[in-house]
C-alpha cells in the first residue's frame, strides 16, 4: 500500500504541476512545456527522496535523472548550434533476458537498458551511448574511427563534468582510460579542451561537423582525404584558440569540404578611430569560396557587431545563422589566461556546395 501511495511517476508529477499552475496563472505549465528537460529534473528530484520510502521509485529516479542530464545538454547545445538535429533521449527499462538496443523513434533516441543497482554506471553508460549513437550521426559516417572516439569521449565528459566525483570516476574507469591509450585519440581529445576553453568547440567545430555531415558525394569518396580535412580543421582551431591578444594568425580555413573564416570585431581603438568601415571592408575581402563566417567580439560591443553585419550582409550573400553570448578563456600578450565575455554571430553563405562529384 505504501508503494501505491508513494511511487510517484510522471503523470502524478504533471498533475501536481497543473494544480500549482492554476494558482500561478498557468506560468508553471508553460515553463515546463517549453523546457521539458526541467520537468524531468523535477521528477528525478522528487523520486530521489521517495526512493527511501518505496524502492520501486529508484528506477523512476534513475530514468529521469539520466534523461534530464542528457536532454538538458541537448537543449543548451541547440542554442549554440541550431542546425544540429536536437535528438532527445527516452530511457526504457527491460528484463535481463531482452537484448538492449537503441533506435530513433519520433525524433528521439530510445535507449532500452537493463536495470542495474549501480546508478553511476547507468548514468555513464546512457550518456556515452547517447553521444556515440546520436550526436553528429551523419558526419560520423565520413570521419576516422579515432576522430569519432575522441569526439564521443570529450562530449560525454562535458555532459558529466559538473557531476559528483563518483560519476566522473566511473566514466574514467569505464571509457576514458581505455580510449586515451590510443595516441591519436588522446591527441585529439587534449586539443578539444583548448578549443573549448576559447569558446570554439561547440559553436564552431560542432557546427562545421554538422555541415560536413550534410555533404553529398556523387562517387565513392576517398576517406583519407576527409580524415585529413578534419585533422587539419582541429589543428587550425587549436592554434587559433591558443593565439595571444592582438597576435596575427591565419583566420581562414579554406579546405576541400570545410570552408570558414573567423573575424574579431570590436577592438576599442579601431571602433573609436575608424568605426565600421574597416571591419566592413575586411569582411568583404573574405574569399567567395568561404561558406561560413564566425564574427567574434566583446559582449559590450554587441550592438556595434550587429551594425557591421547589417551594413554589409546584403552585399555578402550570407544569412545570419545564429547569434549568442558566451564566456571563454583567452590569452593576453604575455600568454596569461584571461576571462572573456564574448558575442558570436554566425553567417552562412546562401549558395552552399553540398554535392561533390569527385
Amino acid at each position: 500500500m505504501i508503494c501505491s501511495i508513494f511511487d510517484i511517476n510522471i503523470y502524478v508529477t504533471i498533475s501536481i504541476v497543473a494544480i500549482f499552475s492554476l494558482i500561478t496563472g498557468g506560468s508553471i505549465v508553460a515553463h515546463y512545456l517549453k523546457n521539458p528537460e526541467k520537468l524531468e529534473k523535477l521528477i528525478a528530484l522528487i523520486s530521489k527522496f521517495l526512493r527511501f520510502i518505496c524502492k520501486t521509485t529508484e528506477y523512476t529516479y534513475v530514468k529521469y535523472d539520466i534523461q534530464s542530464r542528457v536532454n538538458g545538454f541537448v537543449a543548451d547545445l541547440s542554442k549554440k548550434v541550431p542546425h544540429i538535429i536536437p535528438t532527445r533521449v527516452k530511457l526504457e527499462w527491460i528484463d535481463e533476458n531482452v537484448k538492449p538496443e537503441q533506435f530513433i523513434n519520433s525524433g528521439q533516441l530510445v535507449m532500452r537498458m537493463h536495470k542495474s543497482t549501480n546508478h553511476n554506471k547507468n548514468v555513464v553508460n546512457a550518456t556515452f551511448t547517447f553521444v556515440s549513437f546520436s550526436l553528429l550521426r551523419k558526419a560520423k559516417n565520413y570521419i576516422a574511427k579515432y576522430q569519432k572516439n575522441a569526439i564521443d569521449l570529450f562530449v560525454s565528459f562535458k555532459i558529466l563534468e559538473h557531476s559528483k566525483y563518483e560519476l566522473i570516476d566511473e566514466f574514467v574507469q569505464e571509457y576514458l582510460n581505455a580510449g586515451l591509450d590510443n595516441e591519436k585519440i588522446a591527441d585529439f581529445y587534449d586539443r578539444f579542451f583548448d578549443i573549448d576553453k576559447a569558446g570554439l568547440y561547440f559553436p564552431v567545430f560542432i557546427t562545421e561537423m554538422t555541415f560536413l555531415g550534410e555533404k553529398v558525394f556523387g562517387k565513392k569518396r576517398e576517406n583519407e582525404r576527409v580524415f585529413e580535412e578534419v585533422k587539419k580543421m582541429v589543428n587550425f582551431l587549436y592554434y587559433y584558440a591558443n593565439r595571444r591578444l592582438n597576435q596575427d594568425t591565419i583566420s581562414e580555413y579554406n579546405g576541400e569540404y570545410c570552408k570558414f573564416a573567423i573575424r574579431i570585431i570590436g577592438k576599442r581603438m579601431k571602433i573609436d578611430t575608424e568605426g565600421k568601415k574597416v571591419y566592413i571592408n575586411n569582411i568583404k575581402k573574405i574569399p567567395k569560396s568561404i561558406e561560413t563566417i564566425y564574427l567574434i567580439g566583446d559582449e559590450q560591443n554587441t550592438e556595434f557587431i550587429d551594425s557591421v553585419v547589417k551594413s554589409c550582409n546584403g552585399e555578402l550573400g550570407f544569412d545570419i545563422f545564429t547569434k549568442h553570448l558566451y564566456k571563454a578563456i583567452g590569452k593576453d600578450r604575455d600568454g596569461n589566461e584571461i576571462e572573456l565575455k564574448s558575442c558570436l554571430v554566425v553567417l552562412r553563405n546562401k549558395k552552399i556546395s553540398v554535392y561533390h562529384k569527385n
